[in-house]
């Protein structure tokens, strides 16, 4: 039994196979805990090395995590086994997936966005394939995703329940106007290509409420995106099915979908730790 499966049995609370006869002791249960424990967190880290790699992740920690952007053009297995499940296949069956609080289509009218909420699965489809809108899916609930949640709420030491993961679903085009977001973020790339404009995450900042990420991102959220101007510098990321982008708290950002695209946002948010507020 390899440990994605042997993880998977203990997030679904099923019995685990032992070699020596089963005895009803609280020390056999507690040896049992204890290797459940032993496993989850070894698959933590081994699913953080998959999206990291190839750097180690003693040198992820002390380079790059929080604050430095960092690329895998190709991850390793256990990213690629997590986004070829059968519910990433098609549109139909991702927009099935189970999700908690917000779903939001975006409608691009050139440079205007408007935004619809609360859509059923196929209402969101046909706004797609018609009118070439932008799917946002918040907080997947699948098992799977639950337990790589966990996982990234594991070896990042975050608070359990911190991490979410969700999906944008992108036609071909310009995506978002440069903005940038309150949380750290590591996308990954499950089908099509698209490419990711990063800039620093102190350029065209300065409203003055740098005391505060939150109030700050508050404040500027209010304002128009569109008057935003292209930064002077910036870096640029093609992502292609099992690539991954790591994005600082802060870190300016726009897209381009050179495909049709779907990706997954596993938001680790340790900046809402930071701060006090969670979303």
């Amino acid at each position: 039994m390899n440990k994605e499966m042997a993880a998977r049995k203990v997030y679904n609370n099923e019995p685990t196979k032992s070699h020596d006869c089963v005895q009803s002791t609280s020390n056999t249960e507690q040896l049992a805990a204890s290797a459940q424990t032993k496993i989850l967190g070894t698959l933590a880290a081994e699913r953080l090395s998959s999206l990291i790699t190839p750097i180690s992740t003693d040198h992820f920690f002390k380079n790059i995590w929080p604050d430095n952007i960092h690329y895998t053009q190709h991850a390793g297995a256990l990213v690629n086994d997590f986004i070829n499940q059968e519910e990433f296949r098609d549109l139909s069956s991702l927009l099935n997936i189970p999700f908690k609080g917000l779903s939001r289509v975006n409608f691009n009218n050139q440079d205007d966005i408007t935004s619809k909420t609360g859509l059923r699965p196929e209402q969101m489809l046909k706004a797609y394939q018609l009118f070439q809108a932008t799917i946002y899916l918040q907080d997947l609930q699948m098992p799977l995703i639950q337990s790589w949640k966990e996982s990234l709420d594991t070896v990042l030491n975050l608070d359990p329940g911190t991490s979410r993961v969700g999906c944008f679903i992108s036609p071909i085009g310009k995506g978002h106007h440069w903005h940038y977001d309150p949380y750290e973020t590591i996308i990954v790339q499950v089908s099509g290509e698209k490419r990711w404009y990063l800039a620093s995450d102190d350029w065209q900042r300065g409203i003055g409420l740098g005391h505060d990420r939150m109030l700050e991102y508050q404040e500027w959220a209010k304002c128009d995106k569109s008057k935003v101007p292209t930064p002077e510098k910036y870096q640029t990321f093609d992502l292609k099915p099992g690539s991954v982008l790591f994005i600082p708290y802060g870190h300016w950002h726009t897209v381009e979908n050179l495909t049709e695209s779907v990706h997954l946002v596993l938001n680790v948010s340790r900046s809402y730790l930071l701060t006090g507020t969670k979303p």
